[in-house]
């Protein structure tokens, strides 16, 4: 059989493979299934610059245009996967041809959660995923007078506030009782949600969508639970996402809210690796598994994936970092915001400043506003095997600089 390695995914996990796999000496066939009409891109400027329309579809590439063609990839652009068969090694696509493979990746990364309430087929209710999605939700706000955004997470606030500086009026509905639920501690949920009503977006927290009104065939308004109506001719719904899985499932192997792998990025199945937003995988760290959706996590697993499939040992024990840019203030996380207790380190009102969360006297995560050296700190010493306690810390005034030395 020839030797060759297919890897179906066009985000950056796809990419990061295809790089690492030539950058460690891989000198055999490399086919990316790629499945949109476009490279492997990034996807995070898509709710920020590249909706506000301050960077074209060229600089979203990853690898980059040049970089791509000399890794001597080939690349599938508009057909996408729709079954693997693991004995006879080979992917199905939808044109009904055939790709065979010596070993495969999986980088199929996750689809947004769709709502499914009444009005739900109006003209005017987007989702943002893709390029196209984003394309589309800025022709519509071009058009739009006054825009609703579902779901107070990291898309639909960075939504909210891209369109907010194309001067349409925003309001976020969210069913929890503050923003970014799952995502970030009580005191930057407070934060932010303080720096979006600065710009005049209306938080409406605790209340559930019900359903959308239309007129002529487009959406007019948002209904919520309680009654109320909630004008708006664009609306952007993010309330969370899926795994794409389905590929996986077909060819038999482990799944459970993504694809089963180990720390090597391995599947059930030891000829296909798996990385990015679409697998569930350990973190010896955190002493768990976790399903992440995050750069970080998607170039880490892509470079844990690609040794794997090299033969090489290069277990992904790593701490997860996010980050987020909305109104020019960037909010960077390292760990996960589990902790039930806060330290707030700067003031806030000034628009710089950390919050380290504790779990009982384990540190579990740090936020950090406008601190980016405090962060890449942060993230040097929560990736050590001893976790840092709260009186490590306290002793030192937490000044990180002198933990690090």
């Amino acid at each position: 059989m020839t030797d060759r390695i297919v890897v179906i995914g066009g985000g950056q996990a796809g990419g990061q493979i295809l790089m690492s796999l030539r950058h460690g000496g891989y000198t055999g066939e490399l086919v990316c299934i790629a499945g949109e009409s476009h490279p492997p891109y990034q996807r995070p400027p898509l709710s920020k610059l590249y909706l506000a329309g301050q960077l074209d579809a060229g600089r979203l590439e990853f690898p980059p245009g040049p970089v791509l063609e000399k890794l001597d990839v080939e690349l599938i652009q508009g057909k996408n996967a729709v079954g693997i068969d693991p004995d006879a090694r080979t992917v199905g696509l939808a044109d009904g041809s055939i790709v065979h493979y010596s070993k495969l990746a999986l980088a199929t990364g996750s689809r947004p959660v769709h709502l499914d309430l009444p009005g739900a087929e109006l003209q005017g209710i987007h989702y943002l995923r893709t390029l196209e999605d984003a394309d589309a939700i800025r022709s519509a706000a071009a058009k739009a007078r006054s825009a609703v955004i579902v779901g107070a997470g990291y898309i639909g606030l960075e939504v909210a506030a891209t369109l907010r500086g194309m001067n349409l009026s925003v309001t976020v509905l969210e069913q929890a009782d503050r923003i970014l639920p799952r995502v970030a501690t009580p005191p930057i949920a407070r934060f932010l949600a303080d720096l979006h009503r600065s710009r005049d977006v209306s938080l409406v927290l605790g209340q559930r969508a019900a359903g959308f009104e239309g007129k002529d065939k487009r959406v007019v308004a948002v209904q919520t639970e309680d009654g109320q109506t909630h004008a708006g001719d664009l609306v952007v719904v993010g309330v969370g996402v899926q795994p794409e899985q389905e590929l996986a499932l077909s060819a038999g192997l482990a799944c459970d809210d993504g694809i089963i792998v180990d720390e090597h990025g391995e599947t059930s199945d030891s000829e296909i690796v798996a990385a990015g937003d679409c697998t569930r995988h350990p973190n010896a760290l955190l002493n768990r598994t976790l399903r992440l959706e995050s750069v970080h996590n998607a170039l880490e697993q892509g470079r844990t994936a690609a040794a794997t499939l090299l033969g090489e040992d290069r277990p992904y024990r790593q701490m997860p970092w996010f980050w987020s840019d909305q109104y020019g203030i960037k909010w960077q996380t390292v760990g996960l915001p589990t902790g039930r207790d806060h330290q707030i380190v700067g003031d806030p009102d000034s628009g710089a400043f950390s919050v380290f969360s504790f779990d009982e006297d384990r540190l579990v995560s740090v936020d950090s506003v406008n601190r980016i050296q405090e962060h890449m700190l942060a993230r040097e010493l929560c990736n050590r095997s001893e976790p840092l306690t709260r009186s490590q810390l306290e002793a030192c005034g937490f000044d990180l600089d002198r933990i690090s030395e």
